[in-house]
This record gives C-alpha cells, structure tokens and sequence, in this order.
C-alpha cells in the first residue's frame, strides 16, 4: 500500500512543510488557492489531486494558524469511473450551522471526516467551508492511501 499527501499552504514556508513529510508521500505543496466567499463562509477550494493509484479512503486535515474561534468542515468530490460525484460533507467541527449537505453520493461516504470510496477513485477535489474572522495563515492537508499493493 503506498500513501500519498497531498498539502496547501497560506502563511507558510512550503520548503519547511516540504521538509517535515517522508518524501515517498509527498505530492507536493500548493500555493494557497483564492479563497471564495459563500455568503457568511469562505471556501478555500483546492487543486485537483490526482493520486499515483485509485484510492479507497481519504482523509483531510486543517490547520488553521489563529486563535480566533471558528467553525469549519471539508467537502470533497472525487472521480470514479470518469465522472465527479456530487460533493460530500464530513461533520462540522465547530459551532456555526452549514448549509446541508450529504455525507454521502457515490461513490463516497463520510464517517466524521473520514472518506472512503467504492470503487476507489482516480482524483479528488477538497474545498475546506470556513467560518471565522480572516486567517491569513493554514494548512490543508489530505492522506490518501492506495487500495492496492504497489
């Protein structure tokens, strides 16, 4: 099983991320995407990542570099079979309300933040729904290991 990371960053020194992962997972590191406002949220929307094999499970992480309380989830589409699944949401974390979404359309399901896909998919969009006063410093991350044996 191989993992692939795949990292964004905003405020931070990439080459020190770039530093910090086993470079047999690193898939490089984004520069921050615009940020888009959706009424009283902001969606940091993320590349296309396309992993080296189809994945089974993925898992995104934030790192919000503040102290300001905030409210966030992910939401993730991904391509299976050569078509993009409606998006996704994992639980919010945080105390604000989002505008529902499911946490599931194939091929995805989420449990908390923890995506998993049949059949395992080729490429995944992440966009991260924020609601906070402005960060100017983040990191998003996302772990996806292959299922299968390289």
């Amino acid at each position: 099983m191989t993992t692939d990371l795949f990292l964004a960053a905003a405020g931070v020194d990439a080459p020190a991320l770039e530093g910090a992962v086993p470079p047999a997972c690193l898939r490089g590191v984004d520069p921050a995407p615009v940020a888009a406002r959706d009424g009283a949220d902001t969606l940091l929307m993320l590349p296309t990542w396309t992993p080296r094999r189809p994945a089974a499970h993925l898992l995104p992480s934030f790192a919000p570099l503040t102290d300001a309380p905030l409210t966030f989830r992910f939401e993730v589409s991904a391509l299976a079979d050569g078509e993009w699944s409606a998006w996704t949401a994992s639980a919010t974390i945080g105390a604000a309300n989002f505008a529902p979404l499911p946490s599931a359309a194939p091929p995805l399901t989420c449990d908390v933040d923890v995506f998993s896909a049949a059949p395992a998919v080729d490429a995944v969009r992440l966009r991260v729904r924020v609601r906070t006063a402005a960060s100017a410093r983040w990191i998003v991350a996302m772990a996806s290991p292959s299922s299968a044996k390289p």
